[in-house]
């Protein structure tokens, strides 16, 4: 059963990757294909490396954060593509609503911790992006770059660095701090509230200083 249920699960990933491939290819015809030539081969074989080490990596990551619910490399590189295939051909990043809602089961987990992960994946991204950028307008000298370019770098540095320490330092504050809130409100609704948050702090908290220095 369980089988028959991974299969009906991945096929989403496969009509999602079919569909990416029709809309890239729809107004080609094989003739259009005829003059192509292969000049240097070197390159496609370094297009397809970095592709595969890109997104294993990525897949890596994410088992890694996940790894203390006991979700398997499979699984986490099965929904992460998955979810990619489908934030490159549908709006408002569906592919990552996908990968909190539909495929927590899956992971052995809730869809809280899966978005405290999605979340600091984001963070991770934009925070190793803007140290490149950074880096990148320093080396080039006092003249590389816009004013505005230098100022959404600065910007991007700082919000993706006190997020990431806001995640990782102050999980333990953020929870008490619901605790208290909740205390006082004694309302059911937000009771289920403060549970999935503190799944979700609990989720980055195991992660720590050290697993989070890993991941970037």
């Amino acid at each position: 059963m369980s089988q028959h249920r991974n299969i009906w699960r991945t096929l989403p990933g496969i009509v999602i990757s079919g569909v990416c491939l029709w809309w890239t290819f729809r107004g080609f015809h094989l003739h259009d294909f005829s003059d192509l030539r292969v000049v240097a081969p070197m390159w496609l074989l370094g297009v397809v490396l970095f592709t595969i080490l890109g997104y294993g990596t990525r897949c890596y990551r994410w088992y890694r954060m996940l790894r203390s619910v006991g979700a398997s490399f499979a699984a986490c590189a099965r929904v992460l593509l998955t979810s990619l295939a489908a934030n490159n051909i549908l709006p408002f990043r569906i592919g990552d609503v996908m990968r909190i809602f539909t495929y927590a089961e899956d992971l052995h987990t809730t869809p809280s911790v899966i978005m405290s992960t999605v979340l600091l994946e984001k963070l991770l991204d934009v925070f190793t992006l803007a140290v490149m950028m950074a880096l990148s307008l320093m080396l080039g000298g006092a003249g590389a770059g816009s004013p505005h370019l230098r100022m959404l770098t600065e910007v991007s540095v700082a919000v993706s660095t006190v997020g990431l320490l806001v995640m990782v330092f102050g999980a333990t504050t953020i929870e008490q701090l619901m605790k208290k809130v909740v205390a006082k409100a004694k309302k059911p609704l937000l009771r289920k509230i403060e549970h999935w948050v503190i799944l979700a702090l609990d989720c980055i908290r195991q992660i720590g200083v050290v697993g989070t220095l890993m991941l970037i």
